[in-house]
């Protein structure tokens, strides 16, 4: 992804806007807009960029195709999966929100969240700032949120 003419300014904006956020306090930033403008390109890079600073980070690509191929309960697994370094068994979506809770409260956390299109992709993966340490941080990027 070297060399992409505009994208330099475009991650550096959502970067500012994510220093925005006081340095304690966990900031949600949303990358909106229609299809093929380059949303998920800035995201990865500004992931790329600033992941090492948090004590856990996660890029989960493809939320909307997944969530509607797989469930919502194969994305919390694969990111609880993620956090604890090992294969996590979950069985529902209330059981994978909670294991995500109780892993993430006291850690400063990256989150990037890519292609949500429905407020239950952020329900059970993100649903609450009170979830997550201080300092972190998330980045979703989506088209058209559907309730």
């Amino acid at each position: 992804m070297e060399n992409l003419i505009g994208v330099d300014s475009r991650v550096e904006e959502v970067n500012k806007l994510l220093l925005g956020v006081a340095v304690d306090d966990v900031g949600f930033i949303g990358i909106w807009g229609m299809g093929g403008i380059g949303k998920t390109t800035i995201a990865k890079l500004l992931f790329d960029r600033i992941s090492n600073q948090f004590n856990f980070s996660s890029f989960v690509s493809d939320v909307r195709s997944n969530a509607e191929t797989s469930g919502l309960v194969q994305l919390q697994k694969i990111l609880i999966s993620r956090m604890k370094g090992r294969e996590i068994d979950v069985c529902d979506v209330v059981e994978g929100a909670t294991k995500i809770m109780r892993f993430v409260r006291d850690k400063k956390v990256l989150l990037v969240l890519d292609d949500v299109n429905h407020s239950d992709h952020l329900h059970y993966l993100a649903r609450r700032e009170d979830w997550f340490g201080y300092g972190s941080k998330f980045i979703i990027q989506l088209e058209m949120l559907t309730c």
